[in-house]
C-alpha cells in the first residue's frame, strides 16, 4: 500500500478530516486561496449531515438562505470531500 493510498484510506473512513485538517481551499473575496476553517454554523450542519450518516437515516436538511454564513462553501466543500477520497462514487 503506498502513502498515497494511506491518505486516502484514512479520509475516507471519516470524510469530516478532510475539512477538519484544511485540505479544503477557497478563494477569499480579494482572490486569495486559504484552507477552509469551518465556522461555528458549518461545523455544526457538518455533525448534523455526519450524525445522520451514522445512525443510517437519510439526511434530509432544509436550510432558509442566511446570508454570509458559508452555507453553500461547507456545502460544496462537502460534496468534494465525500466523492475525493472514495472509490467507486
Amino acid at each position: 500500500m503506498t502513502a498515497r493510498d494511506l491518505v486516502r484510506y484514512e479520509y475516507s473512513t471519516d470524510w469530516r478530516n478532510v475539512i477538519y485538517d484544511g485540505l479544503i481551499k477557497i478563494k477569499t473575496k480579494d482572490m486569495k486561496l486559504i484552507p477552509l476553517h469551518p465556522n461555528a454554523v458549518q461545523k455544526q450542519l457538518v455533525e448534523m449531515i455526519w450524525g445522520y450518516e451514522q445512525s443510517g437515516k437519510p439526511v434530509r436538511i432544509m436550510i432558509p438562505k442566511a446570508r454570509q454564513h458559508g452555507i453553500s462553501t461547507i456545502t460544496e466543500a462537502i460534496i468534494y470531500a465525500k466523492t475525493a477520497f472514495q472509490s467507486n462514487i
